[in-house]
C-alpha cells in the first residue's frame, strides 16, 4: 500500500502484488497458481476503444529500432496499449 515496494514471501488470496522476473515468459496477461485446477483468468473484453492516438517517430533512422522495442516493451506490460508502425 502507498509509494513504496515492499519484498514479501506470500500475499493472501485478494491482495494485488507484483512479481518481478516474468517478462520472458509472459505477454500481457497470464494466471499463476500452485495448482493446476486453477482456472486461467482471460482478458476482459472492453467495449471502448482508446481515447487517445499518438503519432511518433524517432529523430534519426538509427534509433528506430529501438523505439520500437520501447513500445513493444510498453505493449506487453500495458494492456490498453496498443501500437503499429507505418512502412
Amino acid at each position: 500500500m502507498g509509494q513504496n515496494l515492499n519484498l514479501t514471501d506470500e500475499a493472501p488470496a485478494g491482495c494485488i502484488v507484483g512479481i518481478g522476473g516474468l517478462e520472458d515468459y509472459v505477454i500481457k496477461t497470464a494466471t499463476i497458481s500452485n495448482t493446476m485446477a486453477c482456472p486461467n483468468f482471460t482478458k476482459v473484453k472492453t467495449i471502448s476503444m482508446g481515447i487517445v492516438k499518438v503519432a511518433i517517430e524517432s529523430k534519426s533512422l538509427s534509433d528506430m529500432d529501438r523505439l520500437k522495442a520501447g513500445l513493444q516493451r510498453l505493449n506487453r506490460s500495458d494492456p490498453s496499449v496498443e501500437f503499429y508502425v507505418n512502412s
